[in-house]
Protein backbone atom coordinates (compact mmCIF):
# COMPACT_ATOMS: atom_id res chain seq x y z
CA UNK A 1 0.00 0.00 0.00
CA UNK A 2 2.02 3.24 -0.89
CA UNK A 3 2.17 6.17 1.10
CA UNK A 4 -0.99 8.28 0.59
CA UNK A 5 -3.23 5.45 0.85
CA UNK A 6 -1.82 4.35 4.60
CA UNK A 7 -2.17 8.26 5.39
CA UNK A 8 -5.87 8.21 4.09
CA UNK A 9 -6.58 4.88 6.15
CA UNK A 10 -5.05 6.42 9.24
CA UNK A 11 -7.50 9.51 9.21
CA UNK A 12 -10.79 7.06 8.54
CA UNK A 13 -9.73 5.17 11.19
CA UNK A 14 -11.20 7.47 14.22
CA UNK A 15 -14.27 7.96 12.28
CA UNK A 16 -14.88 3.77 12.05
CA UNK A 17 -14.54 3.89 15.85
CA UNK A 18 -16.63 6.09 16.48
CA UNK A 19 -19.50 4.84 13.85
CA UNK A 20 -18.81 1.48 16.25
CA UNK A 21 -17.55 -0.40 12.65
CA UNK A 22 -14.64 -1.40 14.26
CA UNK A 23 -13.14 -1.73 18.00
CA UNK A 24 -10.00 0.16 19.39
CA UNK A 25 -8.11 -2.75 19.74
CA UNK A 26 -8.70 -3.62 16.14
CA UNK A 27 -7.79 0.14 14.79
CA UNK A 28 -5.03 -0.44 17.06
CA UNK A 29 -3.80 -3.35 15.04
CA UNK A 30 -4.63 -1.91 11.51
CA UNK A 31 -2.23 1.21 13.05
CA UNK A 32 0.15 -1.59 13.52
CA UNK A 33 0.30 -3.49 10.12
CA UNK A 34 0.22 -0.11 8.25
CA UNK A 35 2.21 2.04 10.17
CA UNK A 36 3.34 5.59 8.82
CA UNK A 37 6.67 6.39 7.29
CA UNK A 38 7.21 8.64 10.01
CA UNK A 39 6.87 6.06 13.17
CA UNK A 40 9.25 3.31 10.92
CA UNK A 41 11.94 6.21 10.63
CA UNK A 42 11.14 6.84 14.39
CA UNK A 43 11.22 3.53 15.52
CA UNK A 44 14.48 2.93 13.75
CA UNK A 45 15.88 6.01 15.55
CA UNK A 46 15.15 4.92 18.53
CA UNK A 47 16.76 1.67 17.73
CA UNK A 48 20.06 2.24 16.23
CA UNK A 49 20.66 5.75 19.30
CA UNK A 50 19.83 3.11 21.69
CA UNK A 51 21.63 1.15 20.92
CA UNK A 52 24.55 3.10 20.59
CA UNK A 53 24.39 4.61 23.64
CA UNK A 54 24.04 1.25 25.62
CA UNK A 55 27.07 0.42 23.49
CA UNK A 56 28.80 3.88 25.31
CA UNK A 57 27.50 3.24 28.56
CA UNK A 58 29.26 -0.35 28.25
CA UNK A 59 32.51 0.70 26.83
CA UNK A 60 33.09 3.30 29.21
CA UNK A 61 32.52 1.16 32.34
CA UNK A 62 35.24 -1.57 30.69
CA UNK A 63 37.33 1.77 30.12
CA UNK A 64 37.03 3.25 34.07
CA UNK A 65 37.92 -0.31 35.36
CA UNK A 66 40.72 -1.29 33.07
CA UNK A 67 42.19 2.53 34.18
CA UNK A 68 42.65 1.73 37.44
CA UNK A 69 43.40 -2.46 36.56
CA UNK A 70 46.94 -3.00 38.05
CA UNK A 71 46.09 -0.92 41.58
CA UNK A 72 43.59 -3.70 41.97
CA UNK A 73 44.28 -6.79 44.50
CA UNK A 74 43.44 -10.27 42.28
CA UNK A 75 40.31 -10.95 44.35
CA UNK A 76 38.93 -7.50 43.94
CA UNK A 77 39.45 -7.78 39.91
CA UNK A 78 37.79 -11.70 40.33
CA UNK A 79 34.75 -9.88 42.22
CA UNK A 80 34.28 -7.05 39.90
CA UNK A 81 34.74 -8.85 36.71
CA UNK A 82 31.80 -11.18 38.09
CA UNK A 83 29.52 -8.43 39.48
CA UNK A 84 29.60 -7.43 35.66
CA UNK A 85 29.12 -10.11 33.94
CA UNK A 86 25.83 -11.30 36.98
CA UNK A 87 24.41 -7.48 36.58
CA UNK A 88 24.16 -7.67 33.01
CA UNK A 89 22.24 -11.13 33.01
CA UNK A 90 20.23 -9.25 35.93
CA UNK A 91 19.22 -6.34 33.33
CA UNK A 92 18.54 -8.86 30.48
CA UNK A 93 16.12 -10.94 32.41
CA UNK A 94 14.86 -8.43 33.92
CA UNK A 95 13.98 -7.39 30.29
CA UNK A 96 12.73 -10.80 28.86
CA UNK A 97 10.14 -11.47 31.44
CA UNK A 98 9.31 -7.34 31.64
CA UNK A 99 9.83 -5.73 28.92
CA UNK A 100 10.11 -7.92 26.42
CA UNK A 101 7.85 -5.97 23.64
CA UNK A 102 10.40 -3.01 23.89
CA UNK A 103 12.75 -3.21 21.29
CA UNK A 104 15.21 -0.62 22.43
CA UNK A 105 15.45 -2.25 25.77
CA UNK A 106 15.92 -5.81 24.44
CA UNK A 107 18.17 -4.73 21.71
CA UNK A 108 20.18 -2.50 24.64
CA UNK A 109 20.26 -4.97 27.80
CA UNK A 110 21.78 -8.21 24.81
CA UNK A 111 24.51 -5.61 23.45
CA UNK A 112 25.05 -4.35 27.38
CA UNK A 113 24.99 -8.42 28.32
CA UNK A 114 27.24 -9.35 24.90
CA UNK A 115 30.01 -6.92 25.60
CA UNK A 116 30.38 -7.90 29.32
CA UNK A 117 30.89 -11.57 28.58
CA UNK A 118 33.70 -9.89 26.68
CA UNK A 119 34.89 -7.88 29.14
CA UNK A 120 34.98 -10.50 31.97
CA UNK A 121 37.08 -12.75 29.98
CA UNK A 122 39.39 -10.60 29.04
CA UNK A 123 40.23 -9.37 32.30
CA UNK A 124 40.00 -12.79 34.40
CA UNK A 125 42.27 -13.79 31.34
CA UNK A 126 44.77 -10.68 32.43
CA UNK A 127 44.59 -11.49 35.66
CA UNK A 128 45.60 -14.84 35.64
CA UNK A 129 47.65 -14.86 32.69
CA UNK A 130 45.75 -17.40 30.61
CA UNK A 131 46.85 -18.28 26.71
CA UNK A 132 46.58 -14.63 25.33
CA UNK A 133 45.15 -15.68 22.07
CA UNK A 134 42.89 -13.13 20.15
CA UNK A 135 41.82 -15.72 17.66
CA UNK A 136 40.43 -18.30 20.67
CA UNK A 137 39.25 -15.22 22.49
CA UNK A 138 37.20 -14.07 19.53
CA UNK A 139 35.93 -17.30 18.69
CA UNK A 140 34.67 -17.99 22.10
CA UNK A 141 33.43 -14.52 22.65
CA UNK A 142 31.20 -14.84 19.40
CA UNK A 143 29.96 -19.10 20.45
CA UNK A 144 28.83 -17.72 23.84
CA UNK A 145 26.85 -14.57 22.50
CA UNK A 146 25.26 -16.56 19.55
CA UNK A 147 22.57 -17.12 22.23
CA UNK A 148 21.56 -14.63 23.12
CA UNK A 149 20.47 -13.73 19.81
CA UNK A 150 17.96 -16.58 19.73
CA UNK A 151 17.32 -15.79 23.53
CA UNK A 152 16.97 -11.84 23.41
CA UNK A 153 16.09 -12.01 19.54
CA UNK A 154 18.67 -9.21 19.53
CA UNK A 155 19.76 -7.73 15.92
CA UNK A 156 22.30 -5.96 17.65
CA UNK A 157 24.01 -9.05 18.89
CA UNK A 158 23.16 -10.65 15.71
CA UNK A 159 25.32 -7.63 13.79
CA UNK A 160 27.59 -7.89 16.40
CA UNK A 161 28.44 -11.59 15.92
CA UNK A 162 28.60 -10.88 12.33
CA UNK A 163 31.36 -8.08 12.67
CA UNK A 164 33.04 -10.73 15.40
CA UNK A 165 33.57 -13.71 13.35
CA UNK A 166 34.67 -11.69 10.32
CA UNK A 167 37.17 -9.96 12.52
CA UNK A 168 38.31 -14.00 13.68
CA UNK A 169 38.94 -14.77 9.71
CA UNK A 170 42.01 -12.16 9.97
CA UNK A 171 43.49 -12.98 13.20
CA UNK A 172 46.23 -15.75 12.13
CA UNK A 173 44.19 -19.00 11.92
CA UNK A 174 46.05 -21.15 8.55
CA UNK A 175 43.27 -21.61 5.88
CA UNK A 176 41.65 -24.83 6.56
CA UNK A 177 40.74 -23.31 10.33
CA UNK A 178 39.33 -20.10 8.38
CA UNK A 179 36.53 -22.32 6.36
CA UNK A 180 34.73 -22.45 9.94
CA UNK A 181 33.88 -19.25 9.22
CA UNK A 182 30.93 -20.84 7.06
CA UNK A 183 29.64 -23.25 9.85
CA UNK A 184 29.64 -19.88 11.53
CA UNK A 185 27.84 -17.98 9.24
CA UNK A 186 25.02 -20.96 9.27
CA UNK A 187 24.56 -20.93 12.58
CA UNK A 188 22.52 -17.58 12.05
CA UNK A 189 20.28 -18.73 9.66
CA UNK A 190 17.25 -19.47 11.93
CA UNK A 191 17.82 -16.30 12.86
CA UNK A 192 17.72 -15.14 9.48
CA UNK A 193 14.51 -17.18 8.62
CA UNK A 194 12.63 -14.86 11.58
CA UNK A 195 14.05 -11.79 9.82
CA UNK A 196 12.67 -12.47 6.71
CA UNK A 197 8.58 -12.67 7.50
CA UNK A 198 9.56 -8.83 7.62
CA UNK A 199 11.58 -8.16 4.79
CA UNK A 200 12.11 -4.62 5.36
CA UNK A 201 11.45 -3.70 8.72
CA UNK A 202 14.58 -1.58 9.86
CA UNK A 203 16.21 -4.22 11.96
CA UNK A 204 15.87 -6.98 8.64
CA UNK A 205 17.18 -4.54 6.24
CA UNK A 206 20.31 -3.68 8.75
CA UNK A 207 20.83 -6.97 9.72
CA UNK A 208 21.13 -7.86 6.18
CA UNK A 209 23.89 -5.07 5.00
CA UNK A 210 26.00 -6.30 7.71
CA UNK A 211 25.57 -9.85 6.35
CA UNK A 212 26.93 -8.60 2.76
CA UNK A 213 29.91 -6.46 4.02
CA UNK A 214 30.91 -9.30 6.39
CA UNK A 215 30.60 -12.25 4.03
CA UNK A 216 32.39 -10.18 1.34
CA UNK A 217 35.39 -9.50 3.81
CA UNK A 218 35.11 -12.96 4.56
CA UNK A 219 35.42 -14.55 1.88
CA UNK A 220 38.21 -13.24 0.79
CA UNK A 221 40.08 -13.61 4.07
CA UNK A 222 39.02 -16.98 3.52
CA UNK A 223 40.94 -17.53 0.13
CA UNK A 224 43.47 -14.93 0.63
CA UNK A 225 46.42 -16.31 -1.82
CA UNK A 226 44.82 -18.36 -3.19
CA UNK A 227 42.67 -16.39 -5.72
CA UNK A 228 44.52 -14.03 -8.15
CA UNK A 229 44.32 -14.78 -11.88
CA UNK A 230 40.16 -14.81 -11.75
CA UNK A 231 39.67 -13.24 -8.79
CA UNK A 232 37.76 -10.26 -10.38
CA UNK A 233 35.25 -12.52 -12.16
CA UNK A 234 34.82 -15.11 -8.73
CA UNK A 235 34.00 -11.74 -6.78
CA UNK A 236 31.78 -9.92 -9.98
CA UNK A 237 29.80 -13.70 -9.62
CA UNK A 238 29.23 -13.12 -5.74
CA UNK A 239 28.50 -9.81 -6.67
CA UNK A 240 25.86 -10.72 -9.21
CA UNK A 241 24.55 -13.34 -7.00
CA UNK A 242 23.14 -10.63 -4.88
CA UNK A 243 21.92 -8.22 -7.54
CA UNK A 244 19.17 -11.23 -8.50
CA UNK A 245 18.33 -12.54 -5.46
CA UNK A 246 17.48 -8.83 -4.31
CA UNK A 247 15.45 -8.36 -7.83
CA UNK A 248 13.78 -11.63 -7.81
CA UNK A 249 12.92 -11.74 -4.01
CA UNK A 250 13.59 -8.65 -2.12
CA UNK A 251 12.77 -5.94 -4.92
CA UNK A 252 9.18 -4.00 -3.82
CA UNK A 253 8.34 -0.72 -3.92
CA UNK A 254 9.96 0.99 -1.37
CA UNK A 255 13.11 3.22 -0.81
CA UNK A 256 16.36 2.03 -2.26
CA UNK A 257 18.93 1.51 1.28
CA UNK A 258 15.81 -1.10 2.00
CA UNK A 259 16.99 -3.70 -0.33
CA UNK A 260 20.30 -4.42 0.40
CA UNK A 261 20.90 -7.06 -1.68
CA UNK A 262 20.34 -5.43 -5.14
CA UNK A 263 21.93 -1.89 -3.90
CA UNK A 264 24.88 -3.98 -2.07
CA UNK A 265 25.14 -5.94 -6.08
CA UNK A 266 24.71 -3.29 -8.45
CA UNK A 267 27.17 -0.83 -6.62
CA UNK A 268 29.82 -3.54 -6.66
CA UNK A 269 29.50 -4.41 -9.86
CA UNK A 270 29.67 -0.98 -11.52
CA UNK A 271 33.12 -0.94 -9.19
CA UNK A 272 34.03 -4.04 -10.64
CA UNK A 273 33.36 -3.46 -14.49
CA UNK A 274 34.92 0.12 -13.61
CA UNK A 275 38.46 -1.17 -12.49
CA UNK A 276 38.41 -4.11 -15.23
CA UNK A 277 38.52 -0.96 -17.75
CA UNK A 278 42.33 -0.37 -16.66
CA UNK A 279 44.62 -1.73 -19.36
CA UNK A 280 47.23 -2.07 -17.01
CA UNK A 281 45.18 -4.55 -14.49
CA UNK A 282 44.54 -6.84 -17.77
CA UNK A 283 48.35 -6.37 -18.40
CA UNK A 284 49.31 -8.02 -14.92
CA UNK A 285 46.02 -10.93 -15.08
CA UNK A 286 47.39 -12.04 -18.12
CA UNK A 287 51.03 -12.70 -16.49
CA UNK A 288 49.25 -14.44 -13.57
CA UNK A 289 49.60 -18.48 -12.83
CA UNK A 290 46.17 -20.79 -12.91
CA UNK A 291 45.60 -22.96 -10.00
CA UNK A 292 42.98 -25.46 -10.05
CA UNK A 293 41.13 -23.81 -6.38
CA UNK A 294 40.05 -20.57 -8.17
CA UNK A 295 38.98 -22.82 -11.02
CA UNK A 296 36.91 -24.99 -8.37
CA UNK A 297 35.70 -21.46 -7.35
CA UNK A 298 34.53 -20.49 -10.48
CA UNK A 299 32.80 -23.19 -11.29
CA UNK A 300 31.01 -22.96 -7.61
CA UNK A 301 30.24 -19.06 -8.04
CA UNK A 302 28.86 -19.73 -12.26
CA UNK A 303 26.36 -22.18 -11.65
CA UNK A 304 24.59 -19.92 -9.17
CA UNK A 305 24.93 -17.08 -11.30
CA UNK A 306 23.30 -18.86 -14.45
CA UNK A 307 20.56 -20.41 -12.61
CA UNK A 308 19.80 -16.89 -10.87
CA UNK A 309 19.25 -15.09 -14.24
CA UNK A 310 17.82 -17.73 -15.86
CA UNK A 311 14.89 -17.46 -13.21
CA UNK A 312 14.91 -13.22 -13.93
CA UNK A 313 14.80 -13.72 -17.54
CA UNK A 314 11.54 -15.69 -17.52
CA UNK A 315 10.15 -12.98 -15.28
CA UNK A 316 12.08 -9.63 -16.46
CA UNK A 317 12.99 -10.78 -19.85
CA UNK A 318 16.17 -10.07 -21.58
CA UNK A 319 16.40 -5.88 -21.45
CA UNK A 320 15.94 -5.94 -17.75
CA UNK A 321 18.43 -8.63 -16.76
CA UNK A 322 21.29 -6.25 -18.15
CA UNK A 323 23.15 -5.95 -14.68
CA UNK A 324 22.65 -9.66 -14.20
CA UNK A 325 24.93 -10.63 -17.12
CA UNK A 326 28.01 -8.77 -15.96
CA UNK A 327 29.95 -11.34 -14.46
CA UNK A 328 29.26 -13.62 -17.77
CA UNK A 329 30.70 -10.34 -19.77
CA UNK A 330 33.57 -10.57 -17.52
CA UNK A 331 34.07 -14.06 -17.65
CA UNK A 332 33.86 -13.18 -21.99
CA UNK A 333 36.45 -10.69 -21.49
CA UNK A 334 38.92 -12.58 -19.67
CA UNK A 335 38.93 -15.04 -22.21
CA UNK A 336 39.70 -12.59 -24.65
CA UNK A 337 42.58 -11.75 -21.68
CA UNK A 338 43.48 -15.46 -22.74
CA UNK A 339 43.76 -14.76 -26.28
CA UNK A 340 44.85 -11.78 -26.93
CA UNK A 341 47.32 -11.07 -23.46
CA UNK A 342 48.00 -7.50 -24.70
CA UNK A 343 44.10 -6.61 -23.14
CA UNK A 344 42.80 -4.73 -26.11
CA UNK A 345 40.00 -6.87 -26.61
CA UNK A 346 39.13 -7.20 -22.67
CA UNK A 347 39.27 -3.54 -22.12
CA UNK A 348 36.95 -2.80 -25.41
CA UNK A 349 34.88 -5.32 -24.11
CA UNK A 350 34.60 -3.89 -20.56
CA UNK A 351 34.24 -0.31 -22.00
CA UNK A 352 31.28 -0.90 -23.71
CA UNK A 353 29.74 -3.11 -20.61
CA UNK A 354 30.47 0.19 -18.44
CA UNK A 355 28.76 2.87 -21.53
CA UNK A 356 25.83 0.29 -21.76
CA UNK A 357 25.53 0.56 -18.01
CA UNK A 358 25.54 3.98 -17.67
CA UNK A 359 23.14 5.01 -20.67
CA UNK A 360 20.48 2.08 -19.25
CA UNK A 361 21.29 3.94 -16.02
CA UNK A 362 20.57 7.37 -17.64
CA UNK A 363 17.69 5.67 -19.61
CA UNK A 364 15.54 4.60 -16.42
CA UNK A 365 16.34 8.28 -14.73
CA UNK A 366 14.41 10.16 -17.64
CA UNK A 367 11.54 7.74 -17.86
CA UNK A 368 11.15 7.77 -13.82
CA UNK A 369 11.97 11.57 -13.57
CA UNK A 370 14.79 10.66 -11.09
CA UNK A 371 17.50 13.08 -10.50
CA UNK A 372 19.26 10.53 -8.45
CA UNK A 373 19.51 7.90 -11.22
CA UNK A 374 19.95 10.24 -14.10
CA UNK A 375 23.12 12.09 -12.10
CA UNK A 376 24.37 8.48 -11.00
CA UNK A 377 24.50 7.60 -15.10
CA UNK A 378 26.55 11.04 -16.12
CA UNK A 379 28.86 10.28 -13.09
CA UNK A 380 29.80 7.08 -14.37
CA UNK A 381 29.90 8.57 -17.77
CA UNK A 382 32.20 10.96 -16.31
CA UNK A 383 34.68 8.26 -14.36
CA UNK A 384 34.91 7.08 -17.54
CA UNK A 385 35.98 9.75 -19.41
CA UNK A 386 38.69 10.42 -16.66
CA UNK A 387 40.04 6.94 -16.73
CA UNK A 388 40.41 7.04 -20.24
CA UNK A 389 42.75 10.31 -19.73
CA UNK A 390 44.89 8.55 -17.26
CA UNK A 391 45.02 5.79 -19.41
CA UNK A 392 46.27 7.84 -22.75
CA UNK A 393 48.35 10.44 -23.44
CA UNK A 394 45.91 13.09 -24.46
CA UNK A 395 46.90 16.94 -24.64
CA UNK A 396 45.36 19.17 -21.89
CA UNK A 397 43.34 21.26 -24.89
CA UNK A 398 41.50 18.11 -25.81
CA UNK A 399 40.80 17.14 -22.00
CA UNK A 400 39.34 20.59 -21.60
CA UNK A 401 36.97 20.07 -24.54
CA UNK A 402 35.87 16.96 -22.75
CA UNK A 403 35.39 17.85 -19.71
CA UNK A 404 33.80 21.08 -20.75
CA UNK A 405 31.09 19.03 -23.34
CA UNK A 406 30.76 16.67 -19.71
CA UNK A 407 29.50 19.30 -17.76
CA UNK A 408 26.67 20.34 -20.70
CA UNK A 409 25.97 17.31 -20.44
CA UNK A 410 25.03 17.30 -17.41
CA UNK A 411 23.21 20.47 -17.34
CA UNK A 412 21.08 19.52 -20.48
CA UNK A 413 20.23 16.43 -18.94
CA UNK A 414 19.21 17.77 -15.44
CA UNK A 415 17.36 20.45 -17.47
CA UNK A 416 15.17 18.19 -19.17
CA UNK A 417 14.59 15.78 -16.15
CA UNK A 418 13.36 18.76 -14.57
CA UNK A 419 11.10 19.91 -17.38
CA UNK A 420 9.57 16.87 -17.95
CA UNK A 421 9.15 15.77 -14.18
CA UNK A 422 7.30 19.86 -13.56
CA UNK A 423 5.41 18.59 -17.14
CA UNK A 424 4.16 15.61 -15.40
CA UNK A 425 3.06 16.91 -12.08
CA UNK A 426 1.21 19.60 -13.65
CA UNK A 427 -0.41 17.30 -16.34
CA UNK A 428 1.07 18.00 -19.53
Amino acid sequence: MDKEAIKWLHRQLPKLVENQIIDLETASRIRDYYPLSSEIEKKGYTFTFGVIGIMLVGLGIILILAHNWDQLARSTRMLLSFAMLLSAQALAGYVVIKKVDKITWTEGSAIFLMLMVGASMSLIGQTYHLVEDTSKFLLTWMVLSLPLVYIMKSTAVAIGYLLGITVWVFTGYDTAVRHLIWILFGLTGPYCRQLLKDRYANQTVLYFWFFLVCFLFSFGGVFEGQIAKFGFLIFACLFAISYLIGKLWFNDDCRGWRKPFKVFGLMTMIGVSFILSFRNLWLRIAKLPVNSIELWLVAAVLIPVLYLLFLHMTKFGLRRSLFGCTSLVVGCAYLLNMADPTGVGAIILINILFVVFSLDVIARGLQTHSLGLLNLGMLMIAAQTVARFLDNDFSFIMRGIAFMGLGILFLLANWIAIRRREGGCDGK
